[in-house]
């Protein structure tokens, strides 16, 4: 069986539904509005390389509600509301690839370009895996990695107690620096029903890819694209736990406007470096992070 490759995504824009005079309830028309399609691109490429092949695109639409119509009533208007109940079957060794930044902390009102969460089964399983095994907190404007990876990551140097990267338009105010991520879990995490307190395993494979703002966001995965490939097809070959940080001095914007880019090539003139590659065995049960030896 070929392995197929699904995209989590969310929209660029967030409508609340739409309801015909009848108190139908109207699809979006803003369904293609969807959020960094051109770093899934880029992955996409070499991802092709292992022989998979396209799946589907996973929409965590979200609805903010507004208002109801006057002729609806409440209990249809709240039973009308979308869920999502048609996710394709996903087979082990089919690979669930997000390109946007999952927004596990993002505040709205409080966060600038907050994401609202889709409140999905499949979104709150992955959210869980990541806060279990990656991150103390991540929203658009901070991002916080648990202790032990913070420590392996900053080697001791970087001190701040609550705070990793506190970013504006992408970049890290701390080091000037931006930053682009890949974390990958070989299973998810489903939160514990009882009061065992033990998440069980939902064999489904995730990769993580991103970056602290758009532009870095696809300056990034075309990096991994072009000078990557052997590392990306290796962590998704595994059975283990990875965190990939990558960054680089970005071009001041007064240079970004002279140069009016046809394409993404100047981004070779970066000089992305690649500081963190580490694994764990189980990050969420304890195991340590190792920096990862080529060759």
């Amino acid at each position: 069986m070929t392995s197929r490759v699904f995209h989590f995504t969310y929209q660029s824009h967030v409508r609340s539904p739409r309801y015909s005079k009848s108190g139908v309830q109207l699809w979006d028309r803003e369904l293609h509005h969807v959020r960094d399609g051109e770093p899934m691109l880029e992955l996409m490429d070499v991802l092709r390389e292992a022989s998979f092949s396209w799946g589907e695109t996973l929409l965590n639409l979200t609805f903010q509600v507004t208002r109801k119509p006057k002729d609806v009533s409440t209990e249809k208007f709240l039973s009308d509301l979308p869920s999502v109940t048609d996710i394709p079957a996903i087979n082990e060794d089919d690979l669930i690839v997000a390109t946007t930044r999952c927004p596990l902390s993002d505040t709205p009102g409080h966060d600038m370009k907050a994401i609202p969460q889709s409140g999905t089964d499949l979104e709150r399983v992955i959210f869980h895996t990541l806060s279990r095994s990656f991150f103390e907190q991540c929203s658009r404007s901070a991002i916080s990695f648990r202790g032990g990876l913070r420590d392996l990551m900053w080697g001791g140097k970087r001190m701040e107690p609550d705070l990793d990267f506190k970013t504006n338009r992408g970049i890290d105010m701390e080091d000037g620096y931006a930053y682009g991520f890949v974390l990958f879990a070989p299973y998810l995490l489903r939160p514990a029903s009882d009061s065992s307190g033990a998440d069980s395993e939902v064999r489904y494979r995730f990769l993580h890819c991103f970056g602290m703002g758009g532009v870095e966001n696809w300056i990034f995965s075309r990096h991994l694209r072009l000078h990557m490939r052997k590392l990306v097809l290796k962590i998704v070959a595994s059975g283990k736990f990875w965190c990939v940080v990558g960054r680089w001095k970005p071009p001041r914007r007064d240079t970004r406007v002279a140069i009016r880019p046809f394409s993404l090539a100047f981004a070779d003139q970066l000089g992305v470096e690649i500081p963190v590659v580490a694994w764990s065995n189980a990050p969420h049960l304890g195991k340590p992070w190792h920096m990862h030896q080529p060759g």
